[in-house]
């Protein structure tokens, strides 16, 4: 499956095996993903073995080695409950991301009580799980980095 995304550039942060990757790679220029973890990494090389424009890089979120601007598209799904410094890694987004960008943030969220409990039992059982943030939080991130609601 591929998507006309009608940008140059996609980044994709936290990308595990590249799904999201290899899916916008048919619409974009260049699409790139960082990941933590190293063998996520490698899994999603062998995954997008023989796309062209795919580009996966060990990185870490809060400290990303791109420039100021230098994609037209940011990712991040299911993976901002994974960083320690949730707030530092939306600002690195923000800043790789060019002016007049578009970027989707999504995870899940502990505004509910029943995932107060799933993230209490992550917190417990998955040890790169840092914490679930509520919507409120997560719209303060990205409203301190300077992303506004399109």
């Amino acid at each position: 499956r591929t998507f006309n995304l009608g940008v140059g550039f996609v980044f994709v942060v936290g990308e595990g095996d590249a799904a999201a990757v290899r899916a916008a790679a048919g619409g974009v220029q260049r699409a790139v993903g960082v990941d933590l973890s190293a063998a996520m990494v490698a899994r999603g090389r062998e995954l997008a073995a023989g796309i062209d424009n795919v580009e996966l890089l060990e990185a870490d979120a809060e400290a990303l080695p791109f420039p100021d601007g230098a994609f037209t598209a940011v990712l991040c799904t299911t993976s901002l409950h994974h960083y320690r410094h949730p707030g530092r890694a939306v600002a690195e987004m923000a800043r790789v991301l060019a002016p007049r960008g578009r970027a989707v943030i999504a995870d899940m969220t502990s505004d509910r009580p029943l995932m107060r409990v799933v993230d209490l039992v992550l917190r417990a059982t998955q040890r790169s799980h840092m914490r679930c943030l509520r919507s409120r939080q997560i719209a303060g991130l990205l409203e301190s980095a300077g992303l506004a609601a399109a």
